[in-house]
């Protein structure tokens, strides 16, 4: 074992003797707490308890304090291996219900225990000789979660922890932790007036503030712009349909409990969508298709509803995507395949990433395997279409409904999350389902291929990582306000609120600052608002019908026309990347 291996080897054991520590603690403070599991984990450490009383983030540093007089007393962790029904007595003795479950799913006749003063815990071991072994740490996280997972099983609180052999390492993590804070999208995004969230309306819910709907508005059409220039159209279809539209799809239990019911009358009942492929659908087989006219490309933006695991960190997931759904010929499948991976890739380029996973999941292998729809046969085809982009991929397993294949495109955000940015995946049974067909040459009725592209995933996991890498900077054409006028006194208002109008008339996003405050004090809001171009206003530029220029990074660019710095603003807009 190399040295890395080896202290990364004891902090494990360490981390996982902090666990029992932290529980220790607990049930010395909160008499009666029932203990669930308490792992090591990557940094850390946590447990997952039954208080007594509803434990918050004001309680951590007391929890905190009682661990550190435990440490302080070098117990000694003392493994002691009993009989099972002796075991079995003691923790039904003590309360202890979870453990006791536990217990019941061990298969030997005697099992093991770690006593540490007064405190018994089931548990394998190792751990450090004595509680003033342990290393430095702070409790970070309060949480709730579901006994083993289960949505039926009781709600317990999953209290989290960070700790190190070494001091400064826990230093250096938690000034690491510092930054990702100042980078979170949330705070940068309610600091700009872009985004808020608001628990009446669902805590995990996104609500794009005006400044962030203009971004919004603004990528949503730029970016169906590039999809137009490949011969996609726009098409515009109800969020909702009657559940008569999904039958055939419903054939699995799991995929319908993630619709959510809108509206159950007497006849009908009504649901959200979470994909557009059924409403697209129908838009193709409106008309007779020849082989000729393949493939048809449609492309849409909607809004997705879904309804989670009772498990799952969210109940309801909502996002706004923009999915395309290509029906055509199979000789022309890994044209359009390729075509979509460089569109992809040139995607992530915009939004600031380098650094992306590409996940590959096949059908179910559970699913009866056809000609159209053979794992085998697409695994070969994404393999080829890949290579060819120079592109490495992983194999994953397969989502319960995924009855095709899929090239997802995942980003890690800065917690370390993996969100899902783009999705290419090929249905080959959904057109069958459908009665979709086009004539092909030999005057035939034949059944096309469906691509589903999910150009964008969310608008709001992109907004997220946007932000993170950028920090709320936005290229001039995308900024919310791309300039804004500042009088230098009260007189220059009216010349200020003119300057505004011949600029809205042009279509710029132009502000003005009327607040009574120092000029330093406008020039330093608008730097923190990151609008790219501040427009001085004095006497002498009055007196010369022009304003002085400066950039948000602070150079000053000196005195310039307005109808110059129309042209100029322009001209950096129009050399939009991408």
């Amino acid at each position: 074992m190399n040295d890395a291996s080896q202290k990364q080897a004891a902090q494990e054991l360490m981390r996982h003797s902090m666990a029992h520590i932290l529980a220790m603690a607990i049930i010395r403070l909160y008499p009666n707490t029932k203990i669930g599991i308490g792992p090591a984990i990557e940094n850390g450490f946590y447990y997952e308890v039954d208080a007594p009383i509803k434990l918050t983030m004001k309680d951590l540093p007391k929890i905190e304090a009682e661990m550190r007089k435990i440490i302080a007393e070098e117990l000694p962790f003392k493994q002691i291996i009993i009989p099972k029904e002796q075991a079995f007595d003691t923790l039904m003795q003590s309360g202890q219900i979870f453990k006791t479950e536990l217990l019941r799913q061990i298969p030997d006749e005697s099992v093991s225990f770690f006593k540490t003063g007064d405190f018994y815990d089931l548990c394998r071991g190792p751990h450090l000789a004595h509680t003033g072994q342990a290393g430095f740490f702070k409790l970070t996280r309060i949480s709730s979660s579901h006994w083993l997972g289960e949505k039926n099983r009781p709600k317990l609180q999953r209290i989290e922890g960070v700790a190190f052999n070494q001091e400064q390492d826990l230093l250096t993590y938690l000034e690491s932790q510092k930054e990702i804070i100042q980078k979170d999208y949330r705070k940068i995004g309610r600091r700009l007036n872009l985004i808020t969230f608001d628990d009446d309306i669902g805590n995990n819910l996104m609500i794009w503030l005006p400044k962030g709907d203009i971004i919004r508005e603004e990528l949503k059409k730029f970016l169906f712009d590039k999809l137009s220039k490949l011969g996609i159209i726009k098409l515009s279809t109800p969020s909702l349909a009657k559940f008569t539209l999904y039958r055939d799809y419903f054939e699995d239990s799991k995929v319908r409990d993630q619709y959510l019911a809108l509206i159950k009358t007497n006849r009908n009942e009504y649901l959200f969508r979470n994909d557009s492929f059924f409403h697209h659908a129908v838009v193709f087989k409106s008309t007779k298709k020849s082989y000729r006219q393949m493939p048809q490309r449609y492309a849409e933006y909607f809004d997705l509803y879904k309804q989670n695991p009772a498990e799952a960190p969210m109940d309801i997931e909502y996002s706004q995507t923009l999915q395309t759904n290509i029906f055509c010929r199979a000789d022309q499948v890994e044209e359009e395949i390729g075509t979509l991976l460089g569109l992809t890739r040139q995607l992530l380029q915009f939004i600031g990433v380098n650094d992306f996973q590409i996940l590959v999941k096949l059908s179910d292998p559970k699913l009866k395997s056809t000609k159209e729809n053979n794992p085998k046969n697409m695994l070969k085809l994404l393999e080829k279409t890949l290579a060819k982009q120079k592109l490495a991929a992983k194999i994953v397993a397969s989502d319960y409904y995924n009855n095709g294949a899929e090239i997802g495109f995942y980003v890690k955000d800065l917690l370390g999350n993996l969100l899902k940015i783009s999705t290419i995946r090929i249905d080959n049974t959904s057109a069958s389902k459908e009665e979709l067909y086009y004539i092909n040459n030999d005057n035939l009725k034949e059944i096309p291929v469906v691509i589903r592209f999910n150009f964008v995933e969310s608008f709001e996991a992109m907004l997220k990582i946007m932000l993170e890498k950028n920090e709320g900077i936005f290229d001039v054409w995308l900024a919310p306000v791309q300039c804004v006028i500042i009088a230098i006194s009260e007189k220059f208002h009216e010349q200020a609120l003119n300057i505004q109008k011949q600029l809205l008339n042009v279509g710029l996003r132009a502000s003005v600052n009327l607040e009574p405050e120092t000029m330093q004090n406008k020039i330093r809001r608008a730097e923190n608002e990151n609008i790219p171009y501040m427009l001085i206003l004095g006497e002498k530029e009055v007196n010369t019908n022009s304003v002085s220029l400066r950039q948000r990074t602070g150079q000053e660019l000196g005195l310039i026309r307005i109808e110059e710095f129309i042209d100029r603003i322009k001209d950096e807009i129009s050399q939009k990347a991408f």
